[in-house]
């Protein structure tokens, strides 16, 4: 005979209703450390260029999703390992599918680290001269007073950036 057999419906109820608020109160402090995380992270940024520091919140952004989404399908009972196996290879096959995109993610991340380009800078690449507005994880945003450009990284990393100074 299992334990839940010899309860009562209201106290299974009660259970439930407190796993929820558990539930809850776990949801309540992720988002307040991410959040405490975030402002120290700005806040180590304060006065400079904000261009690692957008690169670092859109990376910090993603893991913390996957981290969260993961957590809670644990709490709901699926079972998180064989989940991450299968997420473990799927990975490696939509790898070699994006291949593009994740040539301009590290194309970004070698951007970003090596300081080639920052927010604010005015830039010519190829014929394209603009100022720029936002490095993303796989491209750029360039303003060129006319429109808005969205270059992919891996282009901007391969290619001879002139710089106003």
């Amino acid at each position: 005979m299992d334990i839940m057999d010899m309860m009562e419906p209201k106290y299974i109820a009660i259970m439930g209703i407190i796993g929820i608020l558990f539930i809850v109160l776990i949801i309540f402090l992720v988002y307040y450390f991410y959040h405490r995380i975030n402002r120290k992270i700005s806040s180590m940024f304060l006065g400079k260029k904000s261009t690692q520091l957008r690169f670092l919140k859109s990376i910090a952004k993603a893991l913390f999703k996957i981290s969260f989404i993961v957590f809670i399908m644990s709490q709901l009972g699926f079972e998180v390992r064989s989940l991450l196996t299968f997420l473990g290879a799927a990975g490696i096959s939509l790898s070699i599918a994006f291949r593009e995109n994740l040539e301009n993610l590290s194309s970004g991340v070698s951007m970003v680290v090596s300081k080639k380009v920052k927010v604010g800078e005015i830039v010519e690449v190829e014929g394209i001269k603009g100022t720029i507005e936002d490095i993303n994880l796989v491209y750029t945003v360039i303003n060129s007073g006319k429109e808005r450009l969205l270059v992919p990284n891996s282009f901007l990393s391969s290619k001879v950036i002139k710089k106003e100074v």
